[in-house]
C-alpha cells in the first residue's frame, strides 16, 4: 500500500476544491514511461502543481502582463510547488529522506535536469496536452494572444527529454496545434 500517495492525493485534491484529471493522468504516464516508478515518483507525478493552489497571485499570467512562458514564474512556481509538497509529507510524518526526493522531482518538474525530474516533466507534458491544452485557448478571447498559445504549445513538447514520450505527446501537440490555428483572434 502507498500511503504517503494516498496523503498527497488527498492534500491536491482537497488543496484544489477536486479532483483535476490532469494529475491523476501524470500519474498514469509517468507509469506508460516508467512501469517501475516508485512512490516518491508517483507522488511528485501527482503533486507537481500544488504550488498553483496556494500562489499569493492566482491571476491568470495574462492578466500580470506576463507571458505564458516566463521563465521567472516558472522557476517560481517549481521552487513553491517543492516547498509545500515537503512541508506537507513532514507535517504527516513521512521519512525526511523521501521527503526530500519528492521535493527534488517536483522542484524540477519544469525544467527537469535528473533523470527522475525528467520523467516528471515528460508526463506532465503529456498530461499537459491530454488535459489541459485547452484552457490556454480560452485565454485568447482575453487577449493573450495566438503566438503566445503556440509558445506555450511549442515549449511543452520542447522540453520534453524521452523520445518515448515526445512520440506520445505529438499527436495531441498537433491536434492542438491544428484547433489553435482555427481560432481567431481576439
Amino acid at each position: 500500500m502507498l500511503r504517503n500517495l494516498e496523503k498527497i492525493r488527498e492534500y491536491v485534491d482537497k488543496s484544489f476544491g477536486s479532483k483535476k484529471p490532469h494529475f491523476e493522468r501524470t500519474v498514469y504516464w509517468l507509469l506508460q514511461l516508467k512501469p517501475d516508478a516508485d512512490e516518491a515518483m508517483q507522488a511528485a507525478a501527482y503533486g507537481h502543481d500544488i504550488g498553483r493552489a496556494f500562489a499569493p497571485d492566482r491571476l491568470p499570467l495574462y492578466v500580470r502582463g506576463m507571458k505564458i512562458v516566463d521563465p521567472r514564474y516558472v522557476r517560481k512556481h517549481e521552487e513553491l510547488s517543492g516547498n509545500k509538497i515537503y512541508e506537507f509529507l513532514i507535517s504527516c510524518g513521512a521519512e525526511k529522506k523521501f521527503a526530500m526526493r519528492v521535493k527534488n522531482m517536483v522542484s524540477h518538474h519544469e525544467s527537469g535536469g535528473d533523470e527522475e525530474s525528467n520523467l516528471i516533466k515528460d508526463a506532465d507534458s503529456i498530461s499537459y496536452f491530454e488535459n489541459n491544452a485547452g484552457i490556454h485557448l480560452g485565454w485568447i478571447e482575453k487577449g493573450i494572444g495566438k503566438v503566445q498559445v503556440r509558445e506555450k504549445y511549442d515549449f511543452m513538447l520542447d522540453r520534453i527529454t524521452l523520445e518515448k514520450a515526445r512520440r506520445i505527446a505529438r499527436p495531441f501537440y498537433k491536434k492542438w496545434v491544428r484547433t489553435l490555428n482555427r481560432v481567431r483572434s481576439a
